[in-house]
């Protein structure tokens, strides 16, 4: 499942390029019910897991400085963006911080 190209942006973290976008709960596989949007950023080049984050209803616009956080937090909890296939789920942020850790299979 790659991102798609119009909606995305690209963003680099730590030498790694990132295409990420933020989409509405019911476009989300794992999403939790209630809450206010999700983005979602999948490594450009090879493609593979994708990450999937959620942010309250009422939370501060998704930044690149956010998405930057989340990438590195997801990868110091295990998510391996460059293997294929499969969902990673870092859970819902509060206060502008990702909490929890939920890696999935497709």
């Amino acid at each position: 499942m790659a991102l798609a190209g119009k909606r995305s942006r690209r963003l680099t973290v730590d030498g790694t390029v990132y295409c990420w976008q933020v989409r509405k709960n019911s476009e989300c596989p794992v999403c939790l019910g209630g809450l206010g949007a999700t983005f979602v950023v999948q490594r450009e080049e090879p493609q593979g897991a994708l990450l999937f984050v959620d942010t309250p209803q009422h939370t501060s616009p998704i930044v690149p400085a956010l998405v930057t956080v989340s990438i590195r937090q997801a990868l110091s909890r295990g998510w391996q963006p460059a293997r294929p296939g499969g969902l990673f789920h870092l859970g819902a942020l509060r206060a502008g911080v990702p909490s929890g850790r939920t890696p999935h299979s497709q």
